[in-house]
């Protein structure tokens, strides 16, 4: 009889250690099936990135999309026992090749910022001023009184000190809500007198306006109107090697604007003009 009792409660444990088992490998497999699913949504979110190729949406998404792709890896399973399963190994390692993947497109995609950009004062016109530590121009109902120098502009305008070339680089500007603004990049060529002067107007600078809240882009006296503002900071995108001058929005996201492609062949200055009280200030 105590032979038959402990027959049965051996058997009793055995059944016992075996549901839990059975129990244990069945919620494995439904966290493995969930596990599944999330990475073939990550891999085709993946796969949105390489579709990209406009460099600025690229690093947005990146910073954004790709922070949801990677960041819940491990969230959500269980502990799982090396001698049960290699499946915890075997994430990570599909992360760590993932983000491998990414970091090798971001390099392909590696744009600077224009940092340390300062506003010339010997090319600002005697109604800009300009601020002590030269990252913002403002107009001036006031004549400054600056000396007259063929490195200065006659109305409006200010260069950088700073020109670029064989470089793919952006720079981020806010701008006022009142008054008119142009902001964008010329050849330090460009005429300093008249008409021909102001930026876009000419075959040597390309520039983004905002007048009467109306952005539009001017480049060899030709005007296209786009949309109204909806926020008050824009960055400037420039791959010089590939021709490209581009505008963007910084809003909520970045929003493209507009794109030059043309061939340069001197080297880029950032330039920035304003009139009827409106100011613009370099964020780096």
């Amino acid at each position: 009889m105590k032979l038959d009792n402990l027959d049965n409660r051996v058997l009793n444990e055995i059944t016992k250690q075996s549901e839990q088992v059975s129990q244990s490998v069945s919620d494995l497999i439904q966290q493995l099936e969930s596990k599944k699913d999330s990475l073939s949504r990550r891999i085709s979110t993946i796969e949105d990135l390489c579709q990209i190729s406009d460099p600025l949406l690229y690093l947005q998404a990146d910073r954004h999309g790709f922070a949801d792709v990677m960041g819940d890896g491990d969230r959500n399973l269980k502990e799982i026992k090396a001698e049960d399963l290699a499946e915890d190994l075997i994430i990570k390692t599909l992360n760590s090749g993932m983000m491998n993947i990414m970091c090798g497109l971001q390099k392909g995609y590696y744009v600077q910022e224009a940092s340390g950009i300062l506003l010339d004062v010997n090319t600002a016109s005697n109604d800009v001023k300009i601020s002590d530590d030269l990252k913002t121009a403002s107009w001036s109902k006031a004549n400054m009184g600056r000396p007259k120098i063929p490195e200065r502009f006659e109305n409006y305008i200010v260069l950088s000190m700073k020109g670029f070339s064989d470089c793919r680089l952006y720079w981020d500007v806010e701008v006022s809500k009142m008054g008119a603004w142009r902001v964008g990049m010329t050849y330090l060529s460009i005429e300093r007198k008249g008409d021909c002067s102001n930026i876009g107007n000419n075959m040597k600078s390309w520039s983004l306006r905002c007048l009467k809240n109306q952005y539009s882009i001017r480049h060899g006296g030709k005007e296209i109107l786009l949309s109204q503002p909806s926020c008050y900071k824009v960055r400037i995108y420039l791959d010089y090697t590939a021709g490209l001058l581009s505008f963007y929005e910084l809003g909520n996201s970045i929003r493209h604007l507009y794109t030059y492609s043309t061939s340069f062949t001197e080297a880029l200055y950032p330039v920035i003009a304003v009139w009827d009280d409106a100011w613009v200030k370099v964020l780096y």
